[in-house]
């Protein structure tokens, strides 16, 4: 965080810290309302919290769907202070634990006049790398790619693979794969690269692909094989320091 963003989260605690210590109580909280909202077939589908407080200063938000006991549970906490939202919530009942603690927040980014993202630590960076995909089928139609990208100033680039013809390709195909990379590194060496792998690998090749990449530092192997087997993924893992990516592929939950 820059100085600036660190004098503004001082300021907006230091704007909580007076508001809460003016008055007894001002902040505490005065009543807690739930709402159920109608999902299909007549069945709730979510919660709505309204918590409010002794200032005047309301809050919101969205929970499982609540008993009229897990209400009454939320109910005593009236008369605890809302911008305790840490401790609060873990004494709530498990199914109203996300919603209180939106509500809360909701609170406490009012007393601020600040957004919560803010109040809850401020932005980490204010820049993210640019990834490109090489495209092309050949090697002479990804370097001629990559020499356009260069010129766009983009510095970090998913290259793909030679596509496996069968499973359990061996070092042939290491080999083949290792030659492209480094082809690609030494035409961009201030550049850096992740490997797109499209889960076309067994366990097996891509361990061994892997090995024999990390002497060229990768960013990162994306889906080098199918997230079918967590053993074997995790066999892979333990035998490289090159970090795998997962989760593109993925469509079911």
């Amino acid at each position: 965080m820059n100085s600036l963003g660190a004098m503004k989260k001082l300021d907006q605690f230091a704007v909580l810290q007076t508001t809460t210590t003016a008055g007894a109580g001002l902040h505490t909280i005065s009543e807690i309302d739930a709402f159920s909202v109608q999902g299909r077939e007549e069945e709730s589908a979510y919660s709505v919290l309204q918590v409010s407080t002794r200032s005047g200063i309301t809050g919101y938000g969205e929970s499982r769907p609540l008993s009229r006991a897990d209400v009454a549970a939320l109910r005593t906490l009236t008369g605890k202070p809302a911008y305790a939202y840490e401790a609060l919530t873990a004494m709530a009942p498990a199914p109203a634990r996300g919603g209180l603690n939106m509500a809360l927040l909701d609170i406490v980014g009012k007393i601020t006049n600040a957004p919560v993202y803010r109040v809850m630590g401020g932005p980490t960076r204010f820049e993210a790398r640019a990834v490109a995909r090489l495209n092309g089928s050949s090697d002479d139609e990804l370097q001629a790619d990559l020499q356009k990208q260069l010129a766009t100033g983009v510095l970090a680039f998913l290259a793909p693979i030679l596509g496996p013809t069968a499973r359990n390709q061996g070092s042939a195909f290491v080999k083949a794969n290792l030659d492209r990379f480094k082809a690609l590194r030494a035409a961009a060496p201030d550049a850096d690269f992740a490997v797109e792998s499209r889960d076309e690998l067994t366990p097996g090749d891509a361990a061994s692909l892997a090995a024999a990449l990390e002497p060229y530092h990768p960013l990162w192997i994306d889906e080098p094989c199918p997230v079918t087997n967590l053993e074997l993924l995790h066999k892979v893992s333990d035998q490289t320091v090159v970090p795998l990516g997962f989760g593109r592929t993925i469509r079911n939950p």
